[in-house]
């Protein structure tokens, strides 16, 4: 992620440096973007992975019956949706700001930070698709 970012300053000054405004606007979009990815991989993780307190606490209350169950998993999935709103409503508004400094066209911030949250994605899609072949490899 570091690289990216580095990689972003300096594209940033290359491509923008003779537009009105400051250049650092859309690095700060795309970086805003990925940043907000990265968060949302995290958010993802802490509500779904059984090392974290929430599906800990729906795994205690299996303990008690099924209809418990279904309702604290229904709950936890409601808190875990307001983390993701608030990290993309942050997102929008860094990246609006990040495209008004430079070209004074924050739409455009907004969709260079969505390029910056899908930086991660061939990432995260190789190791998804490594997946299968390592549970094969298993058998």
């Amino acid at each position: 992620m570091g690289l990216t970012i580095v990689g972003t300053i300096a594209v940033s000054f290359w491509l923008f440096d003779s537009a009105e405004g400051n250049p650092i606007g859309l690095a700060i979009s795309v970086i805003g973007g990925l940043i907000v990815g990265w968060a949302l991989g995290k958010t993802a993780e802490f509500y779904t992975s059984d090392h974290f307190a929430p599906v800990k606490k729906i795994a205690a209350q299996s303990e008690t019956g099924p209809a418990t169950t279904v309702l604290s998993g229904i709950s936890a999935g409601m808190v875990s949706v307001a983390a993701s709103v608030i990290l993309v409503l942050a997102g929008i508004g860094i990246a609006y700001w990040g495209g008004e400094e430079t070209l004074g066209n924050g739409i455009y911030g907004i969709a260079v930070a969505a390029i910056g949250m899908l930086a991660t994605t061939g990432a995260v899609v190789s190791v998804d698709a490594y997946g299968p072949i390592a549970d094969k490899l298993e058998e």
